[in-house]
């Protein structure tokens, strides 16, 4: 909730125009406003407009509104120092000035940093070193060294100071320095940064040298990514081969059954089909006979079947791992099965 100090401290001005356009009449309102409203704890432009067509019988109809800073400048051309500061602070920064110029810079979009921080072919050398910043930490270093961060601070209370004319109203700030969220240099980066140009880690050679490794590191984490991609799925395979193979071997078919690797459920009759194997309980408990030890079956593999697995019940056998026998989970089987013994049984239903 924005304060009533807040709001009390806020420029705002409009003015209206009419103007004929193929036949038709039109109203178009500019409001400029430099506030808070947002509660962002900074008060930064706004310029927004608003246009609205205005027929033969005095019917008025929403044409456009909102940024529609090409009409403004259009019909208030005055009002242009107004346009280039929409959504920047009392220091001229628009949002996220030095990650948003940096990222520009990086993709090859020179003209939005130019725009950014109005930035002309007078600056001719000083544009050329910013250009060539390195990463985003001497990118920002640039700016305040090189003077950019201060026109553009010069430039906002130009604005502000226009403002106050139009309005008739002094901008006094409510925020204190601790409260008021300004972009800032990052403390220690100027100091960090001499150092660097220092030691030459901006020289060409040192450029072209930290190129390389990272192109080398890149290759190899690349490289390393599809080993163990590769890795990974092998051992899916594995699993899945192991677990078919455990399955035949106790005698029981493999041709209606699946296996949940992100859940270790091995679940038979998940097909409804009539031509598809199904098998019982008591079947299940046959895999409880069969030794597991030489197939290398993942710890805590649950065997199902669809029915339980559907309802989502823990009831199966499990293969414990480690050498340990395989136990059973959930209620146990009404007859003397494989899991008879009480130590064999684990996580029992309450009935």
């Amino acid at each position: 909730m924005v304060s009533q100090e807040i709001r009390d401290a806020a420029l705002r001005y409009s003015e209206t125009k009419y103007f004929m356009r193929d036949g038709q009449k039109y109203e178009i309102k500019v409001k400029i406003s430099f506030d808070d409203d947002c509660n962002n704890k900074h008060f930064d432009f706004s310029v927004t407009g608003e246009i609205v067509r205005i027929t033969k019988n005095g019917r008025r109809i929403d044409d456009m509104c909102d940024c529609i800073h090409d009409e403004i400048l259009r019909y208030f051309p005055q009002y242009a120092s107004f346009v280039e500061m929409h959504c920047r602070n009392r220091e001229g920064m628009s949002m996220h000035p030095f990650a948003n110029g940096f990222y520009y810079l990086t993709k090859g979009n020179t003209k939005a940093v130019m725009e950014d921080w109005w930035i002309t072919e007078e600056d001719g050398e000083k544009a050329v070193r910013l250009f060539k910043a390195v990463d985003q930490e001497e990118f920002t270093y640039l700016l305040y060294k090189l003077g950019f961060t201060e026109r553009a601070k010069v430039k906002a209370e130009l604005a502000i100071q226009e403002l106050e004319d139009l309005t008739g109203k002094t901008w006094v700030n409510p925020y204190t320095p601790e409260e008021e969220r300004l972009y800032k240099m990052p403390e220690g980066l100027f100091e960090k940064i001499e150092q660097r140009l220092s030691e030459g880690y901006y020289t060409e050679e040192a450029i072209a040298q930290r190129a390389a490794e990272e192109k080398e590191r890149k290759f190899n984490e690349a490289r390393q990514k599809i080993i163990e991609e590769a890795r990974t799925q092998t051992e899916k395979v594995r699993v899945k081969r192991d677990i078919m193979l455990f399955i035949l071997d106790a005698g029981l078919p493999i041709d209606n059954v699946i296996y949940y690797d992100h859940v270790k459920r091995v679940v038979f009759n998940w097909q409804d089909a009539s031509y598809r194997s199904h098998i019982t309980w008591e079947d299940l408990d046959k895999l409880m006979a069969k030794s597991d030890a030489k197939y290398h079956i993942p710890a805590y593999t649950v065997f199902t079947l669809e029915e339980a697995y559907k309802q989502k019940i823990d009831r199966g056998m499990v293969i414990m791992g480690d050498g340990f026998e395989s136990c059973w989970t959930g209620e146990p089987l009404p007859y003397h099965h494989n899991s008879h013994s009480p130590k064999r049984q684990i996580h029992q239903d309450k009935k």
